[in-house]
């Protein structure tokens, strides 16, 4: 399994942290004979830890160059197709496809089309929730425009 380049610094990190704790534990509760608890803090903080680095997992994708196919631009689940006002560069109704990532999804973003980027512009935000409506705009985010060849 790969791990993505950004995620390294954190799965150090929580894991210098959770070796700490791991420490603090043995140091509380073996010494107090209960090895009962120190032994469940352990597995936890291992499923934990875990946990962390498989959220940073970079699987191998298979890659189809094909310019009259649209892919999901990443792992979720579909929770909305509705119509829209594109009002930052198309100015025009345009069909949106929300995708939710849950915390067990990979998370990473693809080009769900092959072309050549016209625009991109990033969009300082909000850290809402994922779920709420509004949290698409407000949220921090970046638009990318593609343009795609003509397919006959």
């Amino acid at each position: 399994m790969k791990i993505n380049k950004e995620g390294y610094r954190i799965i150090w990190g929580s894991g210098i942290i959770f070796l700490s704790c791991w420490l603090l534990f043995y140091y509380l509760f073996v010494n107090n004979r209960s090895t009962i608890i120190f032994q469940l803090c352990t597995v936890l903080l291992v499923v934990f830890w875990l946990y962390i680095i498989t959220f940073f997992r970079e699987p191998k994708r298979i890659r189809i160059s094909d310019p009259s196919l649209v892919f999901a631009p990443c792992d979720g689940r579909v929770v909305v197709i509705e119509k829209v006002m594109e009002d930052e560069y198309l100015h025009r109704e345009m069909l949106q496809i929300s995708v939710f990532m849950s915390l067990t999804n990979i998370h990473m973003n693809w080009y769900p089309v092959g072309g050549t980027i016209e625009y991109v512009k990033y969009h300082p935000g909000r850290y809402l929730v994922a779920w709420l409506p509004k949290a698409s705009k407000d949220n921090e985010h970046t638009t990318t425009v593609v343009r795609m060849q003509k397919v006959i």
